[in-house]
C-alpha cells in the first residue's frame, strides 16, 4: 500500500467541496494506470478545493493474494513473517558494514525473537483462512522459510570503530543469534551452505499441521 499527499489537479466546474472532490476523483480515478485491474485499486481523499485547484491524497491498494486462491488451486506457496520480524532491520543492524553495531544487532534479533509466537499464530490463522475461503482439504499449503543470514563459520560481530578493529567485548555470534524469521540453529551434522529448513503446512480433514 503506497500513499502520497499533496497531489493537485484542476477542479472541474461544480466541484467546490471536499466531498464533491472525493466523488469526482473516485469517478475519474486519475492515478490508476489500469495495468493490473484485477490486483490494484486507488482510494482518494480531497484535502482542499481552492482557486480552481483540487488538492488530494491518494493510496494505492493491492488486493490480498489470498483472494486469488480458489477451489481450483491445488498448491499454495508463500513466505510470511520476514517483514513482521524486522528482516531488513536485522540485515542493516548486523550485516551492513556502514550501519551495523553489536548493540543494534542484538536489539533487532531480540525483537524478532520476541515476535516469534505472534508470527506463528498469524501463520496458523492465515492457513486456516485459506481453508475457510474454499481451498480444498486435499490442496497443499507450503510456507517457505526466509534465507539464512549467517552460515556456520563462527565469526564474531564487532562494532566497526575502525577498519579491521579488534573484537569488541560486546560482540556476539550472528550464527547463534541472527537467524531470521524464527529459524532455529542448524541441526548438528548439517553441512555449511546446506539449504535452509523449509516447513510446510498441510491440511487433512481441515486440520493444519507442520511437515518437515
Amino acid at each position: 500500500m503506497d500513499t502520497e499527499s499533496g497531489r493537485t489537479t484542476p477542479a472541474p466546474a461544480g466541484v467546490t467541496t471536499p466531498a464533491e472532490g472525493d466523488a469526482y476523483l473516485s469517478a475519474t480515478d486519475p492515478c490508476n494506470t489500469r495495468a493490473f485491474p484485477a490486483e490494484e485499486f486507488w482510494t482518494y481523499r480531497t484535502t482542499a478545493v481552492s482557486g480552481g485547484t483540487l488538492t488530494y491524497d491518494y493510496t494505492r491498494n493491492l488486493r490480498p493474494q489470498a483472494d486469488f486462491v480458489t477451489r481450483g488451486s491445488d498448491l499454495v506457496v508463500f513466505t510470511m513473517g520476514g517483514n513482521d520480524a524486522g528482516f531488513s532491520t536485522i540485515v542493516q543492524s548486523c550485516f551492513v558494514s556502514i550501519t551495523r553495531t553489536a548493540a543494534a544487532c542484538r536489539s533487532a534479533v531480540d525483537a524478532a525473537r520476541a515476535l516469534n509466537p505472534t508470527i506463528r499464530e498469524r501463520l496458523i490463522a492465515d492457513g486456516a483462512a485459506l481453508r475457510a475461503g474454499g481451498l480444498r482439504v486435499d490442496a497443499r499449503i507450503v510456507q517457505l522459510g526466509c534465507p539464512w543470514l549467517q552460515l556456520d563459520n563462527d565469526f564474531v560481530l564487532p562494532d566497526l570503530t575502525t577498519k579491521f578493529s579488534g573484537h569488541d567485548p560486546d560482540a556476539h555470534h550472528p550464527r547463534r543469534d541472527a537467524h531470521a524469521c524464527g529459524h532455529a540453529p542448524r541441526p548438528a551434522g548439517a553441512r555449511a551452505g546446506s539449504r535452509p529448513d523449509r516447513r510446510a503446512l498441510s491440511a487433512r480433514g481441515g486440520a493444519i499441521s507442520y511437515l518437515r
